[in-house]
């Protein structure tokens, strides 16, 4: 694992820990209520960002369709206020890792003075990542521990509804349709249906999504996750409006799905 700060911590921090993808109304509001609890705490605010989702090196990438990319849910979460977001980046190899191995990558680069987990949620599996072994290690930090209460978001029914290409309903449960920054390949792969995509070009993450929009081919491969070739370099941020999910909903015969929504 390696992580990066985005942001800037002046104290130690009330932190939250999640792959947030899609970042659903459930998250932005844990998110307003730990920078209010920050700031009364005179503590720093931190979203704790894991990426990829570890399910994507258990069952691969076509079981694990992504909403947004990296770069533009770091950048939404920033605009909510928060102080920081760490960006710790998940490598295949990290699917054995232990708690302990992830508090040592989060000692090296901020202080936690308060973590708040989720009411099933651990760090690593078995008992090496279990909430009794979490509790163990924070208690030698000197880091509080808060449990949420269990609360139904809705993940894995949008990433079925990427799976169908129906990214209408998916940006009406988000709130926000996908957004995507230019990748340096000029490509993008995505676990998403086959199709013609609708996109408009925005100039960040956080932009008002509005404009001309352009017409975008995302490809079936024989091997590898479909196909999709970038519009133009000059153009740095696409928001996907719509899909080939849509117009078969439409049409009132039903997107066809690819894969068993086992997540």
């Amino acid at each position: 694992m390696r992580a990066r700060l985005f942001g800037r911590l002046t104290r130690p921090a009330v932190c939250a820990i999640g792959v947030w993808d899609p970042i659903l109304p459930g998250h932005q509001e844990l998110y307003r209520r730990l920078i209010t609890h920050a700031r009364d705490s005179e503590l720093s605010s931190l979203i704790i960002s894991i990426n990829p989702d570890p399910v994507l090196h258990l069952y691969g990438a076509s079981e694990c369709p992504v909403y947004s990319d990296a770069r533009a849910r770091i950048a939404q979460m920033l605009s909510f206020g928060l102080d920081g977001v760490l960006h710790v980046r998940f490598q295949r190899r990290d699917i054995e890792a232990t708690a302990a191995d992830f508090f040592e990558v989060l000692d090296q680069e901020v202080e936690i003075a308060e973590l708040w987990l989720g009411s099933r949620q651990t760090l690593g599996r078995f008992e090496s990542g279990n909430f009794e072994t979490i509790r163990e290690l924070a208690k030698v930090r000197r880091i509080r521990l808060k449990r949420l209460p269990l609360q139904q978001l809705g993940t894995s029914g949008v990433r079925q509804l990427l799976r169908e290409g129906n990214l209408r309903e998916a940006a009406a449960l988000v709130g926000r349709p996908p957004i995507r920054m230019r990748p340096a390949s000029g490509v993008l792969r995505l676990a998403w249906h086959p199709g013609r995509y609708t996109a408009v070009p925005v100039p960040g993450p956080n932009a008002p999504v509005k404009g001309t929009s352009v017409e975008l081919e995302l490809n079936a491969q024989k091997s590898g996750l479909p196909r999709l070739v970038w519009p133009q370099k000059k153009v740095s941020c696409l928001a996907f409006v719509s899909g080939p999910g849509d117009l078969a909903a439409l049409a009132g015969s039903g997107p066809a799905v690819l894969n068993r929504d086992d997540l």
